[in-house]
């Protein structure tokens, strides 16, 4: 995800990028002072998907600007940032993503992105489990490989668990299982009870 700070005051576009940065540490952020330059980015570029935007800027207008943003990306989500609350109609009849009043607080950005008009889709190379037949771990579409066989037992019995935090005990009890159940399956005493039986 990348996010782009439109704002015509050198001051107050440092503080909404350092604002934005201490919700989202881990996005690449953008700023730009013109209108000019801000259309020239994303006629440029796909990847802005967030745009924190002040609204009374010299060159233009910011509800004019998201109107011009909106034709080159119709899914941006547009997030207003201005000290002054008469715009809020044009605002929401342009269908912003959200309008924060200024002062910017990590508050209002935090609520303003948990909230986004058109959500960010999902980044590809995250961690994917298939559990039926064999179980596999893909980080996108490239499988995991484990340089040890209880590495991966050990994941698939955390996954199991649901998140839920597991003692060390427990899981020894558990491995310990696994392994006697494996050695009575494994034995020709066992395989012969099957045979007379029909068990194990």
């Amino acid at each position: 995800m990348k996010i782009l700070v439109i704002d015509d005051e050198k001051i107050a576009l440092k503080g909404t990028i350092e604002v934005v940065a201490t919700v989202v540490p881990e996005v690449e952020i953008t700023g730009v002072r013109s209108a000019e330059a801000a259309l020239k980015l994303m006629e440029d570029s796909i990847n802005n998907q967030i745009v924190f935007m002040d609204i009374e800027m010299r060159d233009m207008n910011g509800i004019t600007l998201a109107k011009r943003l909106k034709v080159l990306h119709p899914t941006l989500n547009i997030i207003f940032t201005t000290g002054y609350s008469e715009y809020a109609g044009d605002a929401f009849s342009l269908h912003a993503s959200g309008y924060i009043m200024k002062p910017i607080t990590p508050q209002k950005v935090e609520m303003e992105l948990l909230d986004l008009r058109h959500p960010i889709p999902v980044e590809t190379n995250c961690l994917r489990v298939v559990a039926c037949g064999n179980f596999e771990a893909y980080c996108g579409e490239v499988p995991l490989s484990f340089k040890y066989s209880k590495t991966k037992e050990l994941l698939a019995f955390l996954i199991d668990k649901r998140g839920l935090c597991v003692p060390t005990e427990r899981f020894v009890r558990h491995y310990e299982r696994m392994m006697v159940l494996k050695i009575r399956k494994e034995s020709p005493i066992c395989k012969i009870c099957a045979v007379i039986c029909g068990r194990c």
